[in-house]
């Protein structure tokens, strides 16, 4: 007679649940690492964006300002006026030509005698023609501005502006940029 063995042994309770654990924690740090590349992608595109935005809003005013002279420059440093507090701002004109007597018409490349003037206002760096008439047009040079800053000395006029924005609430601080830009005006 052939007696036939039946060797049937299965996984003990243990041997499920050792490898149930091990794959969990595989699973965990794959989907944790997942995540933190996730967040690192999302941090250096906001840092960049922001970066981005400041810089070529910084370009732009440097561009305009550069064709002024300090003398047609009014920085308003954030002070108070009739009781109400004033943002950080620049007023300035550059010259539109010469007049019959050759001297210098100074505006706002459109109107004559007319301002540019920029300044922050919620969280945007905004351009607007002609302070004294409401009716001109505003255009919007940068978003998610915190901070802007002019300080004129002599024939220079440093720019500080700071970029923030919060990409992640409670996960992630605010992510910032501050940079700098001068003028050395000509005369």
């Amino acid at each position: 007679k052939v007696k036939l063995m039946h060797n049937s042994k299965g996984l003990t309770l243990m041997e499920v649940l050792v490898t149930v654990s091990i794959l969990t924690i595989v699973f965990g740090m794959t989907f944790g690492a997942m995540r933190i590349y996730d967040v690192s992608i999302s941090m250096g595109s906001t840092k960049s964006n922001l970066s981005a935005q400041a810089t070529q809003a910084l370009n732009k005013m440097r561009e305009e300002l550069s064709k002024s002279t300090a003398s047609r420059v009014i920085v308003n440093d954030g002070g108070v006026m009739a009781g109400k507090p004033l943002p950080d701002s620049i007023d300035f004109q550059i010259p539109m030509g010469l007049d019959a007597n050759q001297n210098i018409q100074w505006g706002d490349g459109g109107i004559e005698t007319a301002w540019i003037e920029y300044y922050l206002r919620d969280n945007q760096l905004v351009k607007m023609f002609d302070v004294y008439v409401t009716t001109e047009p505003q255009i919007v040079l940068a978003n998610d501005i915190t901070n802007l800053r002019f300080t004129l000395s002599g024939n220079s006029l440093t720019i500080d502006v700071t970029a923030s924005k919060a990409i992640q609430r409670g996960i992630i601080p605010a992510l910032s940029v501050t940079m700098s830009t001068r003028v050395d005006f000509k005369n």
